[in-house]
């Protein structure tokens, strides 16, 4: 059976709306995680936020957030996953930056295991630009919880530090499995916010020769472009088409 994911890039609003609102009694009195809850209990929808240390003008971080919804978030692990994704929204963890980029994943991880549970931490992430060389992202591996995997772009720029035969084949294939490393890379379909016609793209003889593979499918977008009302409703369309036409939600971790 296919297997379809969505993820939301750049989160860190969430954390600071259920931190602000002391009147909040659960997590999914924040809209937007109330909505994808209900996309959940509707269609199955399986998610996970990729998660930013700090916001863009540093006057909130996740060292700030609340952890008094941990067993709620942690009850809801099955299909809501948090994961990291970098410091900021300049986080690029080029060559010889896997110092940074470990200190990093431990800051996020770390916050975010406070404030939910390990169980909840995604270790399939997308990193910032999808950067990080083999040095770098081989300590995230090694770190606990480490990574088993990535979920990488949705065009043809050269993928973390894979060399240009493999990531031909990523970008052919939708998934490779680096064996040295032990850890298994997703191509990302089109971002959202340049889908401007999803029912058009799952109709397409592109994406419906994708089907046939039995494929993975990553969907995702970003938290700031949920204040646009087409993505939400995009996310909605996508769910009924998995209904509808037998794809199954799952975490990446459950397709390597």
């Amino acid at each position: 059976m296919n297997k379809i994911h969505f993820s939301v890039d750049d989160t860190i609003g969430i954390f600071e709306d259920i931190t602000k609102n002391k009147s909040y009694e659960s997590i999914f009195n924040n809209p937007l995680l109330r909505s994808f809850y209900n996309l959940h209990e509707e269609y199955g929808l399986k998610l996970s936020l990729y998660c930013f240390y700090e916001n863009g003008n540093k006057t909130f971080n996740l060292s700030m957030c609340t952890d008094r919804f941990s067993e709620e978030f942690n009850k809801n692990s099955g299909w809501l996953k948090l994961g990291f994704h970098g410091k900021n929204e300049n986080s690029k963890y080029a060559k010889d930056m896997f110092g940074t980029l470990k200190r990093d994943y431990s800051l996020v991880t770390d916050e975010l295991i406070r404030i939910s549970s390990i169980d909840c931490i995604d270790t399939c992430p997308r990193l910032s630009y999808c950067t990080g060389d083999e040095e770098g992202i081989v300590a995230l591996k090694n770190h606990v919880p480490g990574i088993e995997g990535l979920l990488c772009a949705d065009d043809t720029r050269l993928e973390y530090y894979l060399p240009a035969d493999k990531n031909e084949e990523l970008i052919r294939t939708g998934k490779y499995k680096d064996e040295k490393n032990g850890l298994t890379f997703f191509l990302s379909e089109k971002r959202f916010e340049l889908m401007p016609d999803l029912d058009e793209y799952l109709a397409s003889k592109d994406f419906k020769s994708k089907i046939t593979d039995n494929r993975h499918f990553e969907f995702f977008s970003h938290e700031y472009c949920f204040s646009k009302s087409p993505i939400g409703l995009q996310l909605t369309t996508l769910c009924k088409y998995a209904k509808t036409n037998g794809l199954e939600f799952s975490f990446p971790k459950e397709s390597i």
